[in-house]
């Protein structure tokens, strides 16, 4: 049958097991939350705070690695990246997920950071705080979170191996739903281009309305996806066009678009579907 079908027979192998290239979006870990109006935890960077349950991102790191059928026999066989948004709490959450995997390094990159308009409602005071913080606390934090696993796991110590995109800041403050959208689009439409070959994982811990955001990106018939418990995940992979979704998370895959760019061998080539806000009609 796959003879018939034109394709060679490892082929067939290849697409329906682990070598199949993927992008998975898993949300933060659970944050602090505030316990009152004076909370002292909140005082500073309200918008920004540290998680409180380390496990979950092992957890769902472990279940990812199954859904992706990565093991420590055959981890050769896989290239896996980790990127964060550079808020605290996805950056601890990145931290752990990359311990779990056998990484030493994860990426940052800025458009993956939540929409302005959630952290101005989560406390964010713009007209004396940053956004975020500079990449010299970045490094701190995940420095501190990393010797945690260290200490505790026996894990590898994680740095920061680069940052990048464009930093969010208060000139951003009228950030709205279709500029956030965009952002998004863009940040995903690079992540999809440096799935370079079979086996290739890229794994982004950002936030809610991250994935709801990727949702519409990849599928717009999904109708605003969402995946709001601590950790929940969502992945996207070729080259089927089936949707299944499984208990407590999600795993969602869409066909491949080709590319005009023969080089180029993954077929999520695609263009921003939002639009960009700022073009003429």
């Amino acid at each position: 049958m796959a003879q018939a079908a034109g394709m060679d027979p490892k082929d067939v192998y290849r697409y329906h097991t682990r070598y199949i290239p993927t992008i998975s979006i898993i949300r933060h870990s659970e944050a602090l939350k505030r316990t009152g109006i004076h909370d002292e935890n909140f005082k500073h960077r309200a918008h920004d705070t540290k998680i409180i349950d380390d496990d979950l991102p092992r957890e769902a790191t472990q279940l990812l690695m199954l859904d992706l059928n990565i093991s420590q026999r055959n981890k050769n066989e896989h290239r896996s990246v980790v990127i964060s948004s550079p808020y605290k709490r996805c950056l601890e959450t990145a931290t752990i997920v990359a311990q779990e995997l056998g990484l030493r390094s994860i990426q940052v990159y800025y458009d993956f950071g939540e929409a302005v308009s959630a952290s101005r409602d989560a406390g964010w005071d713009f007209a004396y705080e940053p956004l975020t913080v500079p990449l010299n606390e970045m490094e701190e934090i995940v420095a501190e979170k990393s010797q945690e696993g260290v200490d505790r796991y026996n894990s590898n110590p994680i740095t920061i191996d680069c940052a990048y995109g464009k930093r969010l800041s208060n000139d951003d403050i009228q950030e709205n739903d279709v500029r956030y959208n965009f952002r998004i689009g863009n940040a995903l439409t690079q992540s999809c281009a440096s799935l370079e070959q079979d086996g290739d994982h890229v794994i982004i811990v950002a936030h809610g309305t991250t994935i709801k955001s990727a949702g519409n990106y990849f599928v717009p018939t999904l109708n605003l996806l969402n995946v709001e418990a601590s950790c929940g995940y969502v992945t996207f992979c070729s080259p089927s066009d089936d949707s299944v979704w499984l208990s407590g998370r999600s795993k969602v895959t869409v066909k491949p678009v080709p590319s005009e760019d023969t080089s180029k061998k993954i077929g999520h080539q695609l263009d921003n579907p939002f639009g960009d806000p700022d073009a003429e009609d």
